[in-house]
């Protein structure tokens, strides 16, 4: 009941802010004969509009860096019911981004990647001040934001540190809340998979009115998304389980020593037999010796079941003619669970203790003096993930315009979230679990709960992050030029305090559980900065925008970032822009606070695959895992960036647009390495992991037995691309007909994991573009019907052997104004029902397609 507190507080504050106003409202206002009494307030020279990428309000809208804007009846019509699920969809999304998924400590979180730069690099906004981040994963969580409460989403494609600040590198996410709403509407919105599973629904209420000098909104929502596992959908299975099944598999002295592990591993001939009728499992040869594959994603949830409840209030008082206080509060709660497999483990086992067990295992191997099995502990039971998410924003504005043209603004923004976590089943710890079996109690072979009942085990990891935001800026016209168009500028001061906690159960930090561990850490950091902005028209045609700004943070220094944009319009149709900055991200709290902390990850080792030959049939060409311990970072400088961006936008009807932006991100500095590219830098020059605090450790057959990496600024990376936006409509007597395509293409996507090293080629490791276009017919103001199709190229599979296949996906929407102040949206998703494609070795990629397949949908909007 506690975590409803905060969503029963705002709505009661709602509904008494309704009734106080009302009451006010009734009050006859008395007729002032006085004119000493009546004050006139100096009226504004011109009305101006606030555009994301520049603090200078303009008068028009489309400004010298490129802004793509979702509005409201875009969210009301899409099939999705949250704003991140609607951003990953656009072509923009260029290598998808993380929604809500299983067997990750960020499980219900869904983030934005603005031109695959990544989530931790794209900055998140909301009314103007910085939306907090996740504690675990760094990057802000969009399903932190309920849908309802969305009146517009911003998305600035171009790095905006200059005007921002930190964490613009991929772009900007602005999101702005529904204000001065009249009335009552409700809404429904239901997704029907064809298949079992995935079902959805969302109910929504949003009410406002308009007082003397007041103006109240409030809204609630629920969310409620059913679990998808594996074995619902075919295409979410891959070709190749995990060589780790419930039946035991053991090291065998049968094989070639010094190549390899994979060759050695054996099973007894009733395990294979028994292997070949379970239709879970699979049978494969392994070098020399018979081993079973399990299908895990049989059990696992693909997409967690969750449940969310959100409230929000927005309050705007009207002080007087000039100056307004705004201030909205937001607070979310969802929870969500999810399954995976029983946990893989490999066991040593002393050998007294295997002969207890009564079983023949020809050529068992004793590889210092233990035997080992490689199996899933099913008598353990499946994991099984529970998760709690809380969220809770206020952001206030103080806004008064002043002399003819001059506006000050007061910003306070204040976020919270928490997630606590813990894996109710499945867990176990490691010590306890050896003694166990070493005194022979436990036999994999004929495994009994009870045996292991002494070693089960519940990990649990709770997670607390917070943002306090202070904005002090002015902005308005400092003088007229020659040509009479005037200079206008900001100024402005920041203050900003976050704050982070990760903290886990004794037993996770000390990685004793088996399949968990958990790094923790605390720390928090304030950081100040000073900012200028200038807008200078030198004529009509051609304007200029110039900004800097200089941050300070308490626990690495200064950053400065300056920028300078150009609009040059030679025509009313046809205009060129172009910009280029200086953007940077600085160090995460996790990555300068967080304690370190092993883990066991899947890459392809260059090296080994190097050496037994490029092909695909070398075992190490595909992605595989190792064991990496990562150590505390210390005296990180912030990732520095480079934006270039040239756009045109060519109008030459009220009926015909096309905007076409070409730009570049040279990243610099990048905090940490991937572990696959300290490989390639093994293999291209192994003095320089020894110059970057690196070392391989090595097993005599040549397999990575360790990689122990400090975090450090090493990498660099270099992308060029392109976006491209067109619209046309086509009026005939039958009704008009709307044309839109949406298309963001790669051109170039390199990377250097150290200096020195060379830079390598990932453009064909991902897909290089991605479209969506549409066609809609409007017969009527009431009725449109939308055509769309979305197309991601081919690109290759994780071992760089295969493609991963086109993939299209045509959507079918219907909707209509019904006569009653209501409206109605359907469509079919995925109308050929399309299997998403599938990497046989890394299995789904959640981030870039949709697992629920094709489904129906109904979005009902009632006004009152």
């Amino acid at each position: 009941m506690n975590r409803f507190r905060p969503l029963v507080a705002i709505t009661l504050a709602t509904l008494f802010s309704f009734n106080l106003h009302a009451q006010e409202n009734e009050k006859p206002q008395e007729v002032k004969d006085n004119k000493e009494e009546v004050k006139q307030e100096a009226p504004k020279k011109f009305e101006k509009v606030e555009v994301t990428g520049s603090r200078i309000r303009r008068t028009d809208f489309e400004g010298p860096t490129p802004v793509m804007i979702i509005d409201r009846k875009t969210l009301d019509d899409s099939s999705y019911n949250s704003v991140g699920d609607v951003l990953r969809d656009l072509p923009v999304s260029n290598f998808g981004s993380q929604r809500e998924t299983t067997g990750t400590t960020t499980s219900g979180s869904s983030t934005v990647n603005l031109r695959g730069q990544g989530s931790t690099n794209t900055l998140v906004m909301i009314n103007g001040a910085r939306l907090q981040r996740n504690g675990r994963s760094g990057a802000a969580d969009m399903n932190l934001i309920p849908e309802i409460a969305i009146e517009s989403t911003d998305i600035l494609l171009d790095g905006a540190s200059a005007i921002y600040g930190a964490d613009a590198i991929g772009g900007v996410v602005h999101l702005k809340t529904r204000k001065d709403f009249t009335g009552v509407e409700g809404t429904v919105k239901y997704v029907l998979p064809e298949d079992a599973a995935g079902t959805r629904l969302d109910i929504g209420v949003i009410g406002g009115k308009q007082y003397k000098n007041v103006s109240v909104t409030g809204a609630y929502q629920y969310r409620m998304n059913d679990e998808l596992r594996g074995s619902d959908r075919p295409w979410l299975r891959p070709e190749v389980g995990s060589p780790t099944a419930p039946t035991p598999a053991y090291f065998s002295d049968n094989g070639t020593p010094g190549v390899g592990d994979d060759d050695r591993w054996a099973m007894r001939p009733i395990d294979i037999a028994a292997c070949n009728a379970d239709p879970d499992s699979q049978y494969e040869t392994e070098g020399v010796n018979d081993v079973c594959r399990y299908n895990w994603f049989n059990i696992a949830t693909e997409l967690p079941k969750i449940n969310q409840h959100s409230a929000y209030t927005n309050i705007i008082w009207s002080i007087d003619s000039r100056t307004t206080l705004d201030t909205s509060i937001l607070f979310t709660n969802s929870t969500n669970n999810s399954t995976f497999a029983p946990v893989p483990y490999t066991m040593q086992v002393d050998p007294a203790a295997v002969a207890g067990w009564g079983v023949t295992l020809p050529d068992l191997s004793t590889d210092g003096g233990v035997s080992r099995f490689r199996h899933r502990f099913i008598a353990a039971g499946n994991r099984e993930f529970e998760y709690d998410n809380q969220a809770f924003n206020i952001t206030s504005t103080l806004t008064r315009e002043f002399l003819e043209t001059w506006e000050g603004n007061a910003i306070m923004g204040f976020g919270q979230s928490e997630t606590n976590s813990r894996t109710a089943s499945g867990g176990m710890l490691i010590d306890e679990f050896l003694s166990i079996a070493n005194s022979g109690a436990y036999n994999p072979y004929a495994p009994d709960p009870a045996a292991l009942e002494s070693a089960f085990f519940v990990p649990y990891q709770d997670t607390s992050a917070y943002d306090f935001f202070l904005d002090f800026g002015v902005n308005g016209e400092l003088f007229t030029l020659w040509n009479d168009l005037p200079v206008s500028a900001a100024f402005g001061i920041q203050y900003n305090h976050s704050y982070y906690s990760d903290t886990s159960d004794p037993e996770s930090a000390a990685a004793n559980v088996i399949g968990g561990a958990s790094s923790g850490g605390t720390g928090d950091r304030d950081f100040g900065a000073l900012y200028a902005e200038f807008l200078v028209p030198f004529t009509q045609k051609l304007e200029m925008q110039a900004a800097a700004r200089v941050d300070w943070f308490s626990d690495f220094g200064l950053a400065a970032s300056p920028m300078v944009a150009f609009k040059y319009a030679p025509t009313r149709s046809l205009a060129f822009r172009a910009s280029g900055g200086r953007a940077f991200k600085a160090p995460l709290l996790q990555q300068v606070y967080a304690s370190g902390g092993r883990g066991n990850p899947f890459f392809i080792d260059q090296v080994l695959c190097e050496r037994d030959g490029r092909t695909e049939d070398n075992s190490y060409c595909n992605a595989r895992q190792y064991e990496v311990l990562t150590e505390v970072g210390t005296d990180l400088d912030p990732e520095e960036a480079i934006n270039l961006n040239f756009g045109v936008i060519y109008a030459p009807t009220t009926s015909f647009s096309v905007t076409a932006d070409f730009w570049r991100v040279d990243i610099s500095n990048q905090i940490g390495v991937s572990n696959e590219q300290i490989t390639f830098a093994e293999l291209r020059n192994p003095a320089s992991l020894a110059e970057n605090g690196i070392t391989v450790d090595r097993l005599p057959n040549g397999e990575i037995e360790l990689i122990t990496r400090p975090l450090q600024n090493l990498s660099g990376s270099i992308t060029d691309g392109m976006n491209l936006n067109l619209t046309y409509r086509h009026d005939t007597k039958l009704g008009a007909f709307v044309f839109q395509d949406m298309h963001s293409h790669i051109f170039r996507l390199e990377s250097e994991p150290f200096t020195g090293v060379g830079f390598i080629d990932f453009s064909e490791d991902a897909p290089l573009w991605r479209n969506t276009a549409s066609v809609t017919y409007m017969p009527s103001r009431s009725h449109a019907f939308t055509l769309s199709y979305m197309m991601i190229p081919e690109y290759n599979t994780s071992n760089r052997f295969d493609k991963i296949p086109f993939y299209g996906e045509f959507d079918l929407a219907y909707s209509t104004q019904l006569a009653w102040n209501a409206s109605i949206n359907v469509g079919l998703k995925n109308v050929f029902n399309n299997a998403p494609p599938v990497d046989e070795f890394t299995g789904f990629n959640g981030g870039l397609y949709n697992p629920l397949g094709r489904y129906a949908f109904l979005n009902y909007r009632q006004s009152f």
